[in-house]
Protein backbone atom coordinates (compact mmCIF):
# COMPACT_ATOMS: atom_id res chain seq x y z
CA UNK A 1 0.00 0.00 0.00
CA UNK A 2 1.25 3.24 -0.51
CA UNK A 3 1.91 5.26 2.44
CA UNK A 4 1.18 9.01 2.85
CA UNK A 5 4.21 10.51 2.15
CA UNK A 6 4.45 9.12 -1.78
CA UNK A 7 3.10 12.51 -3.15
CA UNK A 8 6.27 14.42 -0.68
CA UNK A 9 8.85 12.00 -2.47
CA UNK A 10 7.42 12.67 -6.05
CA UNK A 11 7.60 16.39 -4.85
CA UNK A 12 11.05 16.17 -3.44
CA UNK A 13 12.36 14.54 -6.22
CA UNK A 14 10.96 17.24 -8.65
CA UNK A 15 10.75 20.55 -6.66
CA UNK A 16 13.87 20.24 -4.80
CA UNK A 17 16.18 18.03 -6.82
CA UNK A 18 14.93 18.75 -10.49
CA UNK A 19 14.66 15.27 -11.56
CA UNK A 20 11.51 15.66 -14.12
CA UNK A 21 12.08 12.68 -16.07
CA UNK A 22 13.43 8.77 -15.06
CA UNK A 23 14.36 6.02 -17.14
CA UNK A 24 13.65 2.25 -18.09
CA UNK A 25 15.85 0.20 -20.33
CA UNK A 26 14.05 -2.40 -21.97
CA UNK A 27 15.00 -4.58 -25.09
CA UNK A 28 12.95 -3.47 -27.69
CA UNK A 29 11.26 -6.91 -28.43
CA UNK A 30 9.59 -6.03 -25.13
CA UNK A 31 7.59 -2.96 -26.83
CA UNK A 32 4.67 -4.47 -28.33
CA UNK A 33 4.12 -6.37 -24.58
CA UNK A 34 4.84 -2.96 -22.71
CA UNK A 35 2.58 -0.85 -25.19
CA UNK A 36 -0.52 -3.31 -24.86
CA UNK A 37 -0.32 -3.28 -20.68
CA UNK A 38 1.01 0.72 -20.73
CA UNK A 39 2.85 -0.34 -17.85
CA UNK A 40 6.08 -2.08 -16.69
CA UNK A 41 5.27 -4.78 -14.60
CA UNK A 42 7.63 -6.66 -11.96
CA UNK A 43 8.30 -10.22 -12.68
CA UNK A 44 5.65 -11.65 -9.95
CA UNK A 45 3.18 -9.42 -11.99
CA UNK A 46 4.01 -10.47 -15.46
CA UNK A 47 4.16 -14.34 -14.11
CA UNK A 48 0.72 -13.42 -12.77
CA UNK A 49 -0.66 -12.62 -16.65
CA UNK A 50 0.89 -16.03 -17.97
CA UNK A 51 4.82 -15.35 -18.58
CA UNK A 52 7.11 -18.17 -18.15
CA UNK A 53 10.57 -17.99 -16.53
CA UNK A 54 11.88 -18.06 -20.37
CA UNK A 55 10.81 -14.21 -20.90
CA UNK A 56 12.95 -13.46 -18.22
CA UNK A 57 16.85 -12.68 -18.83
CA UNK A 58 18.48 -15.45 -17.34
CA UNK A 59 21.65 -13.44 -15.88
CA UNK A 60 19.21 -11.12 -13.56
CA UNK A 61 15.93 -13.21 -13.01
CA UNK A 62 16.49 -15.39 -9.58
CA UNK A 63 19.65 -13.31 -8.73
CA UNK A 64 17.23 -10.20 -8.17
CA UNK A 65 14.99 -12.04 -6.38
CA UNK A 66 17.27 -13.79 -3.83
CA UNK A 67 18.74 -9.95 -3.37
CA UNK A 68 15.23 -8.56 -2.26
CA UNK A 69 14.55 -7.07 -5.49
CA UNK A 70 12.42 -9.46 -7.22
CA UNK A 71 9.16 -7.52 -7.07
CA UNK A 72 10.67 -3.90 -8.20
CA UNK A 73 10.82 -2.16 -11.22
CA UNK A 74 14.37 -0.46 -12.23
CA UNK A 75 14.30 3.25 -13.19
CA UNK A 76 17.12 5.37 -13.05
CA UNK A 77 17.59 8.76 -13.07
CA UNK A 78 20.29 9.39 -15.48
CA UNK A 79 19.74 9.01 -19.13
CA UNK A 80 22.45 6.79 -19.90
CA UNK A 81 22.98 4.10 -17.61
CA UNK A 82 26.24 2.18 -18.08
CA UNK A 83 23.64 -0.91 -18.59
CA UNK A 84 22.62 0.41 -21.93
CA UNK A 85 25.18 1.08 -23.07
CA UNK A 86 26.88 -2.52 -22.54
CA UNK A 87 24.03 -3.55 -24.27
CA UNK A 88 24.49 -1.25 -27.85
CA UNK A 89 27.99 -1.67 -27.74
CA UNK A 90 27.07 -5.84 -27.93
CA UNK A 91 24.56 -4.81 -30.71
CA UNK A 92 21.28 -5.92 -29.12
CA UNK A 93 18.28 -3.53 -29.62
CA UNK A 94 17.48 -1.55 -27.03
CA UNK A 95 14.67 0.96 -25.88
CA UNK A 96 14.95 3.85 -23.48
CA UNK A 97 11.26 4.91 -21.93
CA UNK A 98 11.33 8.51 -20.50
CA UNK A 99 9.14 8.56 -17.79
CA UNK A 100 7.17 11.91 -16.53
CA UNK A 101 7.56 11.50 -12.50
CA UNK A 102 4.74 12.81 -12.00
CA UNK A 103 3.35 9.26 -13.08
CA UNK A 104 4.98 8.04 -9.75
CA UNK A 105 2.42 10.00 -7.78
CA UNK A 106 0.51 6.83 -6.69
CA UNK A 107 3.45 4.30 -6.51
CA UNK A 108 5.17 2.90 -3.72
CA UNK A 109 9.03 3.51 -4.48
CA UNK A 110 12.49 3.56 -2.77
CA UNK A 111 16.01 4.75 -3.98
CA UNK A 112 18.59 2.83 -3.85
CA UNK A 113 22.31 3.94 -4.74
CA UNK A 114 24.10 1.03 -5.99
CA UNK A 115 22.86 -0.55 -8.70
CA UNK A 116 21.89 -3.72 -7.82
CA UNK A 117 23.02 -5.57 -11.22
CA UNK A 118 26.39 -4.34 -10.54
CA UNK A 119 26.63 -6.02 -6.84
CA UNK A 120 25.74 -9.54 -7.68
CA UNK A 121 29.05 -10.26 -5.57
CA UNK A 122 28.41 -7.63 -2.57
CA UNK A 123 25.94 -8.70 -0.90
CA UNK A 124 24.99 -8.85 2.96
CA UNK A 125 26.78 -11.73 4.74
CA UNK A 126 28.77 -12.19 1.05
CA UNK A 127 31.98 -12.85 -0.07
CA UNK A 128 32.47 -9.02 0.06
CA UNK A 129 31.71 -7.17 3.16
CA UNK A 130 28.15 -5.40 3.17
CA UNK A 131 27.50 -1.72 2.34
CA UNK A 132 27.11 0.64 5.81
CA UNK A 133 23.51 1.50 6.91
CA UNK A 134 22.35 4.76 7.58
CA UNK A 135 22.78 8.43 6.27
CA UNK A 136 22.90 8.84 2.75
CA UNK A 137 23.58 5.29 2.47
CA UNK A 138 19.35 3.78 2.96
CA UNK A 139 18.85 1.09 5.43
CA UNK A 140 18.20 -2.75 5.21
CA UNK A 141 14.86 -3.09 4.81
CA UNK A 142 12.40 -6.47 4.02
CA UNK A 143 15.72 -9.36 3.75
CA UNK A 144 17.27 -7.00 1.18
CA UNK A 145 20.71 -7.34 0.78
CA UNK A 146 21.42 -3.84 -0.41
CA UNK A 147 19.98 -0.61 1.93
CA UNK A 148 17.77 1.69 0.58
CA UNK A 149 15.89 5.11 1.06
CA UNK A 150 12.34 4.49 2.14
CA UNK A 151 11.63 7.10 4.59
CA UNK A 152 11.19 10.71 3.15
CA UNK A 153 14.59 11.68 5.71
CA UNK A 154 16.41 9.17 3.88
CA UNK A 155 15.68 10.14 0.51
CA UNK A 156 16.50 13.64 0.85
CA UNK A 157 20.01 12.42 3.00
CA UNK A 158 20.78 10.28 -0.23
CA UNK A 159 19.52 13.09 -2.89
CA UNK A 160 22.01 15.83 -1.23
CA UNK A 161 25.19 13.41 -0.72
CA UNK A 162 25.03 11.82 -4.02
CA UNK A 163 22.89 13.49 -6.48
CA UNK A 164 24.31 15.97 -8.83
CA UNK A 165 27.63 13.47 -8.78
CA UNK A 166 27.01 12.13 -12.19
CA UNK A 167 26.27 8.84 -9.60
CA UNK A 168 22.95 7.26 -11.16
CA UNK A 169 20.68 6.15 -7.85
CA UNK A 170 17.70 3.93 -8.81
CA UNK A 171 14.38 4.74 -8.11
CA UNK A 172 12.75 0.56 -7.52
CA UNK A 173 8.98 0.69 -7.73
CA UNK A 174 6.80 -2.11 -6.39
CA UNK A 175 4.76 -4.23 -8.62
CA UNK A 176 4.21 -1.67 -11.35
CA UNK A 177 5.00 1.88 -13.16
CA UNK A 178 1.69 3.21 -15.07
CA UNK A 179 2.88 5.05 -18.46
CA UNK A 180 1.30 8.33 -19.72
CA UNK A 181 0.15 9.26 -22.75
CA UNK A 182 3.29 12.08 -22.55
CA UNK A 183 6.02 8.75 -22.52
CA UNK A 184 8.41 9.59 -25.21
CA UNK A 185 10.19 6.05 -26.46
CA UNK A 186 14.07 6.66 -27.16
CA UNK A 187 15.93 5.02 -29.67
CA UNK A 188 19.35 4.44 -31.16
CA UNK A 189 19.24 3.77 -34.65
CA UNK A 190 16.95 4.55 -37.13
CA UNK A 191 16.01 1.18 -37.89
CA UNK A 192 15.33 0.66 -34.19
CA UNK A 193 12.70 4.10 -34.59
CA UNK A 194 10.88 2.75 -37.28
CA UNK A 195 10.01 -0.46 -35.57
CA UNK A 196 9.33 1.23 -32.20
CA UNK A 197 7.18 3.74 -34.18
CA UNK A 198 4.96 0.94 -35.96
CA UNK A 199 4.63 -0.57 -32.92
CA UNK A 200 3.01 1.93 -31.11
CA UNK A 201 0.89 2.85 -34.12
CA UNK A 202 -0.07 -0.68 -34.26
CA UNK A 203 -1.21 -0.88 -29.84
CA UNK A 204 -3.30 2.54 -30.41
CA UNK A 205 -0.80 4.23 -28.60
CA UNK A 206 -0.31 8.48 -28.19
CA UNK A 207 3.36 7.64 -26.99
CA UNK A 208 6.17 9.84 -29.45
CA UNK A 209 9.55 8.11 -30.38
CA UNK A 210 12.88 10.18 -30.97
CA UNK A 211 16.49 8.66 -31.40
CA UNK A 212 20.01 9.32 -30.32
CA UNK A 213 22.54 8.76 -32.40
CA UNK A 214 25.19 6.79 -30.10
CA UNK A 215 29.24 6.03 -32.29
CA UNK A 216 29.36 2.74 -30.03
CA UNK A 217 26.44 1.22 -31.19
CA UNK A 218 27.16 -1.41 -33.20
CA UNK A 219 23.25 -3.03 -33.92
CA UNK A 220 23.72 -6.53 -35.17
CA UNK A 221 21.64 -7.25 -37.90
CA UNK A 222 21.23 -10.89 -36.88
CA UNK A 223 19.64 -9.74 -33.75
CA UNK A 224 17.63 -7.12 -35.61
CA UNK A 225 16.01 -9.53 -37.69
CA UNK A 226 15.05 -11.40 -34.73
CA UNK A 227 13.83 -8.79 -33.11
CA UNK A 228 11.69 -7.86 -36.05
CA UNK A 229 10.06 -11.43 -36.35
CA UNK A 230 9.52 -10.81 -32.75
CA UNK A 231 7.59 -8.00 -32.85
CA UNK A 232 5.88 -9.00 -35.74
CA UNK A 233 4.26 -12.56 -34.09
CA UNK A 234 4.01 -10.27 -30.81
CA UNK A 235 1.44 -7.80 -32.82
CA UNK A 236 -0.30 -9.87 -34.55
CA UNK A 237 -0.86 -13.02 -32.40
CA UNK A 238 -1.83 -10.67 -28.66
CA UNK A 239 -2.07 -14.09 -26.41
CA UNK A 240 1.42 -15.11 -27.77
CA UNK A 241 3.99 -14.68 -24.71
CA UNK A 242 7.02 -14.74 -26.63
CA UNK A 243 9.36 -17.31 -27.01
CA UNK A 244 12.43 -17.32 -25.15
CA UNK A 245 14.56 -15.05 -26.97
CA UNK A 246 16.57 -13.63 -24.51
CA UNK A 247 20.28 -11.47 -25.45
CA UNK A 248 22.17 -13.12 -23.00
CA UNK A 249 21.88 -16.04 -24.45
CA UNK A 250 23.06 -14.87 -27.89
CA UNK A 251 25.89 -15.68 -29.05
Amino acid sequence: MVDEHSNWRVTLLNSEFGIHQVFHIAPLHYLPFIARTRRLLARPKLKDIGYADSHFRKTSHQSDASRGFGDRVFLSTIRLPPILLTKLEKGFPHVRFDIAISALQAAEFDLCRYNVAKNRSNLRGGPVSSHSEGGSNGRYYDGKQLPVARSSADMAAMLRRHWGTGQGIEVQVRDSVPLPDSLVVTCFSEADQAIAASVILRTGRNWKTTKIKLSDYRRSSKLARQVEAFCERALTAPDWKGDGLDFDRLT
